[in-house]
Parts: structure tokens; sequence; C-alpha cells
């Protein structure tokens, strides 16, 4: 698996790809399991159109797995689009008291913890427009007919402020919480990094400090035997002088005696 911003030096990117991997993953594993247990209820109630978006789904996961040229930005906005029309599909197939907010809840959230809080709102922004949508539809057209689950239109509307005001919370606070994370990830990341070139530093100077010890002892032994050479030749100056007085007079009492004998 291929991931282009995995090993970049910024975490957050790295993380938030991990994050997203992982998310890409499970649900590739999950999706399968969900599609084969829904498929009693696809074929009871005839929803194609739910089948053929679990497949796309599942399709994209693999293609976003292990496409080896699409940049993290597409994989991340590709798979938080699929979660949006995943949740879409579900709520215009089965009905609103389905799993379908919970795809549109996990859209805003995780939207703000793989690309950040803009993201986040914008998620909620469309998640808003796009329940007053349906619910409008419901309330005003035949399509509220097959989903008979409010008994107003007004528990409808509250139900949706209800929802969409706890999904603000929950998305903001998540995006808020990751990035705080993530800073001081990359806080101990770049204390990890100055400790390590700190130690390289003293390593360096303890280095030139032995080099420099090595070469002073190594002077001091030269100047000791220099003065030691210096001693013996001073001794030896002094012997020969000695010498060479103790001879001037062995020579002079000698020529003395010659003259005497003479």
């Amino acid at each position: 698996i291929s991931w282009p911003h995995a090993i970049e030096e910024n975490s957050l990117i790295r993380w938030q790809a991990f994050i997203l991997s992982s998310i890409l993953m499970a649900g590739l594993a999950l999706g399968i399991f969900a599609l084969i247990s829904a498929g009693v209820l696809i074929i009871k109630e005839s929803a194609w159109g739910l089948a053929v978006v679990d497949l796309a789904g599942l399709l994209v996961c693999l293609v976003f797995l292990f496409g080896r040229r699409i940049s993290f930005e597409i994989r991340a906005a590709g798979t938080l689009l699929g979660f949006y029309i995943i949740g879409i599909a579900v709520i215009l197939s089965v009905g609103i008291m389905s799993g379908g907010p919970a795809w549109l809840f996990a859209f805003s959230v995780l939207a703000g913890v793989i690309m950040g809080k803009r993201a986040a709102l914008a998620a909620l922004l469309l998640n808003g427009v796009s329940l007053f949508t349906i619910g409008y539809l419901t309330a005003t057209t035949s399509l509220g007919d097959g989903f008979p689950f409010f008994k107003s239109p007004q528990s409808m509307v509250a139900a949706g402020v209800n929802f969409m005001v706890l999904n603000a919370i929950a998305a903001v606070s998540v995006s808020a919480l990751v990035r705080g994370l993530f800073h001081l990830i990359e806080k101990k990341e770049n204390l990890a990094k100055r400790l390590i070139k700190e130690r390289q530093q003293l390593m360096a100077i303890r280095k030139d400090l032995e080099t420099q010890i090595r070469e002073r002892k190594l002077a001091e032994k030269q100047l000791a035997h220099a003065r030691k050479m210096e001693s013996i030749g001073t001794l030896a100056g002094g012997i020969a002088h000695d010498f060479n007085n103790i001879l001037y007079m062995i020579l002079g009492n000698t020529e003395l005696a010659m003259e005497d004998l003479g």
C-alpha cells in the first residue's frame, strides 16, 4: 500500500494519511460483511440503488488503498464523499430512521479528523442542507408516505436540529482535539530531533576534547624528553669542563717536570 505523504517530514499529514488508511482498510473489511448482511433487505425492498452504492464504495476503497498515483487530498476527499453518498442513499432507500444519519454523522466528524476544522464545517453545512432538503420533500411530497416515522413536521424539524447540533459539537470538538494531539506529537518529534542534534554536537565536542588531551599529553611527553636531554647535555658539558681542567693541570705539571729533568 503506497501513501504519497506517509514518509514526509510533516507529521500532521503523515498521521492523517495513517488514519485514512485505517479507515479504508476497516471499510473494506466491514463493508463486505455489511453488504452480505444487508443482502436480504436489498432483495426484499428492491433497494438496488443501495447495493450499487455499497459496491461502488468497496471499489473506491480498493482503488484508494492500492493506487500509487493518487494524492492524499484526492483519497481523503473521495473517502469522505463516499460516506456522504452512502448516508444519503441509505436515507432515501430505507428512511430517515435508519443508519443513514450515522453515515452523515461520521462524514462530518471524519472530515474534521482527516482534513481539519474547515472541512468539518463544510461537511456540517452539506449535512444541514441535505437533511433540510430531504425533510422538506418528506413533508411536502409523496416521499414522506413511505417513511411514517414522525408524528408531525415539527417533530421532524426538532429531530433534525438536535442531530445537527450534536453533529456539530462532535465534529468541531474532535477536529480540535486531533489538531491538538498532532501539535503535541509534532513538538515531541521536534524535541527528539533537537536532542539528537545536541547529542551529536556533544559527541563531536567530546571527540575534540579527547584529541586535544592526546595532543597535550604528547606535547608534555616531548617537553619532558627535551628537558631530560637538556639536563644530560648540561651534565656532560660540566664533566667535560672539569676533565679539561684536570688534563690541563697534568699537562702543565708534566712540562714542568720535563724542564727540571732537562
